[in-house]
């Protein structure tokens, strides 16, 4: 692609900034408007808008054009498959393999998002697949957030809209789109500026700050010296570990019902890990340390989740903004930690990744801390 439309290093880091735009202008109102509609059918309309999008990249003839489908990616938000697409159609019918890498991860999302609108269900009592029991269990679980988000709105509107528009008897909604009557702007306003004031927040965006070096993990691969497939099949092994990681940490933190520790260890360990690659030269060493270190590293994010939800659950509104701040943080700076001309070493990239998984452990610490206060509901 690269080659295919003359594209620069600093056209890279456009294309990673004009994403992280698209993604940061997008994440606060979708997450609220999530709050509002169906998301069986929020959810799959947009896995088909990304992947008409993903089609439309395999079109794109010049630079200008790819900049502002990958904009619309950001807005809207795959690499086992990524490989095999790459080396086994490279050429087919005339067609570069990076443009039948978009073709075929943009119609895959298209058809599944079309299915999934036939079958994701938007409460446990509307769910097919559950039985009564499972039912019950699911919507019990829901209680704490639901009765929280029910009160907050009374205090706003005068009365719950939840309570007037939710369906005990498991019916489905009348609306097709939305979940219930618009409420007022104050409440929206007052749930987005009680999230903004809360201190915990920015400490939450330290955890998730050390997870930015998961969007560059082909670039480091691409400069350790694999280009072409290979680079994109030796991107696969730093995910695999990641999953195993992933499934390792999230079962033990949520069969211990821990979380701090879950975080912060794995964050130290990746921290060090990405030390240590500032001063590796050794091409197979260092590959080996890049994959460790992501996989340790992106084992901790679902932690993170879990607990950002335990945290901001008063309502979904509070809950959505802040994971939308959190998350759209590490956007807005990580595309300047690797540029292209950093390459092999990435000095700077590492360094600070290896600074935010310290800080980010640390911010666990003392949110752990805030959470075992006598007047704090929530445990970590």
């Amino acid at each position: 692609m690269a080659e295919d439309l003359n594209l620069s290093s600093s056209d890279y880091s456009i294309l990673v900034l004009i994403f992280s735009v698209g993604y940061v202008i997008a994440e606060i109102p979708s997450n609220m408007i999530l709050t509002r509609v169906r998301p069986s059918i929020f959810l799959p309309s947009i896995m088909i808008i990304w992947g008409t999008t993903v089609v439309l990249f395999s079109l794109v003839q010049n630079k200008q054009s790819l900049f502002i489908l990958r904009f619309f990616l950001g807005l809207a938000d795959g690499g086992l498959l990524a490989g095999f697409i790459l080396e086994g159609l490279d050429g087919t019918r005339g067609i570069s393999g990076w443009r039948w890498l978009f073709i075929i991860e943009g119609l895959i999302t298209i058809c599944i998002g079309v299915i999934v609108l036939f079958f994701l269900p938007d409460w446990p009592s509307t769910t097919t697949w559950l039985n009564s029991e499972e039912k019950k269990l699911a919507s019990a679980r829901l209680l704490p957030s639901i009765s929280s988000f029910s009160s907050s709105r009374r205090n706003v509107n005068g009365n719950s809209d939840i309570e007037k528009n939710k369906n005990e008897k498991g019916e489905k909604s009348k609306s097709f789109f939305f979940l219930s009557k618009t409420v007022k702007n104050s409440y929206i306003f007052s749930n987005f500026l009680s999230v903004i004031k809360d201190y915990k927040v920015y400490l939450f965006c330290l955890l998730f700050n050390s997870h930015s070096i998961s969007y560059f993990i082909p670039t480091i691969t691409s400069s350790l010296g694999y280009k072409g497939n290979s680079a994109q099949f030796m991107s696969i092994p730093p995910y695999l570990i990641a999953i195993f990681c992933l499934l390792s940490v999230s079962f033990s933190s949520d069969i211990l019902d821990e979380k701090p520790l879950h975080y912060s260890v794995p964050m130290l360990l990746s921290g060090i890990i990405n030390i240590i690659c500032i001063f590796v030269t050794n091409i197979k060493s260092r590959y080996v340390l890049v994959c460790f270190g992501y996989g340790i590293n992106f084992g901790a994010f679902p932690v993170t989740l879990a607990w950002l939800s335990a945290s901001f659950d008063q309502t979904p509104e509070r809950n959505s903004i802040a994971q939308a701040l959190m998350n759209s943080g590490k956007l807005i700076f990580s595309h300047y930690l690797w540029p292209l001309k950093d390459e092999p070493k990435f000095l700077t990239g590492f360094a600070f990744s290896s600074g935010f998984c310290i800080l980010g452990s640390i911010a666990s610490v003392l949110l752990h801390f805030e959470y075992l206060r006598p007047q704090q509901v929530k445990h970590c």
